[in-house]
């Protein structure tokens, strides 16, 4: 079981892997996507990781408000009360349906990582 579930739309793989990075060394067991194992059908695998994770953090970013997946995964986090939105781009309008929890604002801190 994950202590973190990370969820991204796939052109922001570089700024998750700087979170998942960043959270592991302190400690923290991070879930996302690329730990799916050849072979795995992924739908399958990352509904079981929701389920059980305990922190579901959302990247949001101009193009994760578009995506389905994110949306849905995030629609998780709201629903078992675990859900940490992270702002990774300046000026991204988070879908209104999760406006109401509290965003960390990570864009300037990413930049640090010259991953623009």
């Amino acid at each position: 079981m994950s202590d973190i579930f990370i969820s991204y739309a796939s052109k922001d793989r570089q700024h998750a892997e700087v979170v998942a990075d960043a959270l592991e060394q302190r400690g923290w067991r991070v879930w996302w996507d690329p730990r799916i194992s050849p072979g795995k059908e992924w739908d399958e695998v990352i509904e079981k990781e929701l389920r059980v994770t305990r922190c579901i953090v959302v990247l949001w970013s101009q193009q994760s408000v578009q995506s389905r997946w994110v949306k849905a995964e995030a629609n998780v986090g709201l629903e078992r009360d675990i859900l940490v939105p992270a702002v990774i781009e300046n000026e991204v309008q988070i879908p209104w349906a999760f406006r109401r929890v509290e965003a960390a604002q990570l864009a300037n801190w990413l930049q640090r990582f010259s991953l623009e």
